[in-house]
């Protein structure tokens, strides 16, 4: 059985906000989870409580997912109430053709993120800049 974290954004970075903070959380995230290398575990990332989550933070952090130890499963626990994250939230794993998940609330299930329709976009040849905000 693998074992479940959760950890608030606020102790990953300052805010939710821009790419450099979505680095400055993936770094912090990645030497958190050093110890779970060897084993299977749930990471929620806890954004419920931020502010504001923008598209390049959260596409920060989706595109170094890859760089977490096998086995890693990441979900993005958002507000309840937060539909335009979901929708930034699928945005960038549709561009990223990565698989996310994410829960509405601190009860709600976790889903996997629909790939939203995107435009074709060569994600190789501007491999971070995608969001600016």
């Amino acid at each position: 059985m693998a074992s479940e974290i959760v950890i608030p954004v606020s102790d990953l970075a300052k805010r939710a906000t821009g790419r450099a903070r979505g680095k400055e959380a993936f770094e912090t995230l990645k030497v958190r989870l050093a110890h779970c290398a060897a084993e299977e575990v749930q990471v929620t990332v806890d954004l419920s409580s931020a502010e504001m989550v923008t598209g390049s933070f959260l596409d920060e952090l989706v595109l170094r997912i890859a760089e977490l130890p096998a086995g890693t499963k990441i979900v993005f626990r958002l507000a309840s109430e937060s539909e335009s994250d979901v929708h930034k939230l699928e945005k960038v794993c549709a561009i990223r053709q990565a698989a996310c998940y994410y829960q509405l609330g601190e009860s709600g299930p976790v889903m996997p993120a629909r790939k939203r329709r995107t435009s074709d976009v060569k994600t190789e040849a501007y491999p971070a800049a995608f969001f600016t905000t």
